[in-house]
């Protein structure tokens, strides 16, 4: 299956707004809040002039099928935090996720950021996405036990990280 990423942009939002609805999805982002179509464009408005994030599509033959992106975009310490999803749940297990990070690092837009190392933080239960990084080179960095309160419980967060 050929990947490929393109910016994110308006023809992406009715696909990336009807995964938001996925409650396994939103728990495995630990987003404790439902998305609305007025909260998803607002969010979508705002990200246009944030310069601290980047996000792409990521297409297959079966056209938009997840997302990848980079947040908290640090250019004096040539580093971000990246994040993924796979919103089509017939293509999980597909390894979607893992060619999708070998993409982006192909990819000229993230090539001129020049960054040193990614970095992202997996829920504890989420040991598919765990995995997924492992695959893409990504290493486990520590787990920071007990990080943040989400649904009534102390949850712990692997930190993965990737040297590019």
């Amino acid at each position: 299956m050929n990947i490929y990423l393109e910016p994110l942009g308006e023809r992406h939002l009715e696909n990336t707004y009807l995964w938001m609805q996925d409650e396994k999805l939103r728990r495995d982002f630990m987003l404790s809040f439902i998305v609305t179509k007025e909260g998803h464009k607002e969010w979508y408005r705002r990200y246009l002039t944030d310069a601290s994030q980047r996000i792409w599509a990521v297409c297959c033959e079966e056209g938009h099928v997840g997302n990848i992106g980079l947040k908290n975009i640090d250019i004096k310490n040539r580093k971000a935090e990246g994040w993924i999803y796979v919103g089509n749940v017939s293509l999980h297990g597909k390894h979607i996720g893992t060619r999708s990070w070998d993409a982006l690092f192909q990819y000229d837009d993230f090539k001129s950021l020049n960054l040193h190392k990614l970095y992202s933080f997996v829920a504890e239960w989420n040991m598919a996405s765990r995995k997924m990084f492992l695959n893409a080179g990504f290493h486990e960095e520590g787990v920071l036990k007990d990080e943040v309160f989400f649904e009534g419980e102390y949850v712990s967060l692997y930190r993965m990280g990737s040297i590019i």
